[in-house]
């Protein structure tokens, strides 16, 4: 019964990366100033990635080494963000 609801859970969560995806393509087409063009879609990005992480690699099932590399990813990922920002603030 256990595994059932398992399943259950990972196709909710797969339904809504795909309902995700879906809504990067709109934001995509949708004429967004330039600093929304590029914080939405990465917005949605890391919203997807932390849902795979969690739920698909078994994040939350893991032992405490991953909670202690977490920190390091998430550390990286907004050093990057903050020079694609400063990217996009200097060609505009």
């Amino acid at each position: 019964m256990e595994r059932k609801a398992d399943y259950k859970s990972l196709i909710i969560v797969w339904a809504g990366l795909i309902l995700l995806t879906w809504l990067s393509a709109g934001v995509s087409g949708a004429g967004l100033a330039a600093e929304a063009r590029v914080a939405v879609p990465l917005l949605i990005a890391m919203l997807k990635a932390s849902l795979v992480f969690y739920f698909f690699m078994r994040f939350r099932v893991g032992g405490e080494i991953f909670w202690v590399v977490l920190p390091a990813g998430l550390i990286t990922v907004i050093i990057i963000t903050l020079l694609v920002f400063s990217d996009v603030g200097y060609r505009y």
